[in-house]
């Protein structure tokens, strides 16, 4: 079984979470290519942390881990600590319990992360050192640290910047492969690892074969 871990937020987990975004398109990514292994032939459980550092409060101290599906793809989303910040420590606990959780009911053939917080290194150290599984990491964005970031009218402001780039280099030295939307991003990991292009996947109807 593959295990996809990654910001993959429901209609259903945003509402009741009060999490400030649905993450289309990270939800999207994760799902279309979760439908791609499993057509493949491959099992695959899509992780979801389901919370953030800025969750609304929604009377609730502890959000209780649950399972989703769509288009085949179970999806579970960990428990979540209703408090905002701390929600965010919670998280890499609530992960690892579930990944082990997740190890004793199936076995685990393989990781994939989705970028690189905190909690998807933490999970890559776990399947690499612990699981020894290869991990892959779904790169779809890189943080590049310059001086113009301290300008008032930088998009990336400096601080996120600063905090995003050593988690990101770290996670791509730990995971044993890489794969991107673009080719572009080639330029942050070293030249002797493992990097494919993978822009997009879709489902392709089966076609009948007429006699």
């Amino acid at each position: 079984m593959i295990v996809y871990l990654g910001q993959y937020v429901s209609e259903k987990v945003c509402a009741c979470r009060g999490l400030p975004t649905l993450n289309a398109a990270g939800t999207n990514r994760m799902q279309r290519i979760a439908e791609a292994l499993l057509d493949a032939g491959e099992k695959c459980w899509i992780l979801s942390v389901g919370s953030a550092a800025r969750l609304g409060w929604k009377g609730r101290l502890l959000h209780r881990a649950h399972v989703e599906r769509r288009q085949g793809v179970p999806i579970l989303f960990v428990s979540a600590l209703g408090i905002p910040f701390l929600s965010v420590l919670w998280a890499q606990i609530a992960v690892v319990i579930a990944l082990f959780e997740l190890r004793r009911r199936c076995k685990i053939t393989g990781l994939i992360v989705y970028n690189f917080h905190l909690v998807d290194l933490v999970v890559a150290c776990v399947g690499r050192f612990i699981f020894k599984v290869p991990v892959l990491l779904d790169l779809e964005d890189v943080s590049i640290p310059k001086w113009n970031d301290l300008s008032r009218d930088s998009e990336a402001y400096a601080f996120q910047q600063l905090r995003f780039w050593p988690l990101m280099k770290a996670t791509i030295l730990t995971c044993h492969a890489i794969f991107a939307p673009t080719r572009r991003f080639r330029k942050v990991i070293p030249s002797a690892k493992p990097f494919e292009v993978i822009s997009g996947c879709m489902r392709v109807p089966p076609r009948r074969i007429e006699k």
